[in-house]
């Protein structure tokens, strides 16, 4: 098999690369250890006269291979010569999972799809309500000078007007939940007014409340860079509180607990693990025994 290198750097700490080049010296015969550093100046030339603005890049490299992979996303800067190892994107991939945005208001719902840092408009619908006849108005208040609606009609008018909100609302609700489960969204974050989100909650089938994340500002006056910017500080903070309440509930539950490697790899084994958190970072060497293992 054909060796290539995997690099995975930061823009403005690319340049760590150099002294890192050490580390896998030892494992390398003197051929591949030529290779590899040719592979790295080539990564450090390019990166020298094509500055990323991406958050991150991930580089494939080799003898007749180059890929160059801008990503939206934060990555660990590193280095990795030999067969393919997609793990550090393995961990982006599971780290950055699918959101939906939807941006309301009492007349208009935008969709928005957020993955890998990224946020792109799959709908912006126009609510137009149906025409319907003004409301009946009486005769001039001599007070002000000015005609006022009759009792009746005035009703009549309002709840033609509240029904056809509410047909509005539950359209809104019925294509979340279609969105959700058929793109297998991570969570969903709504945004508006707060009569507008409480209205479409209220429609939004029960299933499906766990995974919606209600933000209660009317950011109808916002561009999408700026929608952007404040989204990408929502998510970072709910995915904080997130992973915090799932270690937090594991780690009080009475029983069914497992701490530690060494322990966790023995009911892995077993088939006893139903659901498992990882430290990100962690470095440790692990090896397959045949069948002297017993």
């Amino acid at each position: 098999m054909r060796r290539l290198p995997i690099e995975l750097w930061n823009p403005g700490i690319w340049l760590t690369l150099a002294p890192r080049q050490n580390w896998p010296k030892k494992k390398l015969d003197p051929e591949d250890w030529q290779g590899f550093q040719k592979q790295v100046e080539r990564a450090e030339a390019y990166l020298r006269t094509h500055p990323p603005s991406s958050k991150g890049v991930a580089i494939f490299a080799g003898r007749d291979t180059w890929k160059f992979l801008p990503l939206e996303a934060t990555v660990e800067d590193a280095v990795h010569w030999g067969t393919p190892n997609l793990a550090p994107l393995l961990w982006l991939w599971e780290e950055h999972k699918p959101y939906g945005i939807v941006k309301v208001s009492q007349r208009r719902a935008q969709f928005f799809l957020y993955w890998f840092g990224e946020m792109r408009v799959l709908e912006d619908n126009e609510y137009t309500p149906a025409p319907t006849k003004k409301k009946d108005m009486g005769p001039v208040a001599r007070a002000f000078g000015v005609r006022v609606s009759r009792g009746s009609n005035r009703d009549v008018f309002e709840h033609h007007q509240e029904a056809q909100y509410s047909h509005y609302y539950r359209q809104v609700a019925e294509r979340i939940d279609r969105w959700c489960n058929a793109e297998h969204l991570e969570s969903l974050y709504l945004l508006g007014p707060g009569g507008v989100i409480t209205a479409i909650q209220k429609k939004i089938p029960l299933a499906l409340h766990e995974r919606v994340v209600p933000i209660q500002k009317d950011l109808g006056w916002a561009s999408k860079a700026e929608l952007h910017r404040r989204i990408e500080r929502i998510v970072a903070k709910h995915e904080r509180e997130r992973d915090t309440d799932r270690v937090e509930t594991l780690l009080s539950a009475e029983r069914g607990v497992v701490v530690g490697i060494d322990e966790t790899l023995v009911r892995l084994q077993q088939g006893k693990i139903r659901g498992l958190v990882v430290v990100k970072g962690l470095d440790e060497s692990l090896n397959r025994c045949g069948d002297v293992c017993g």
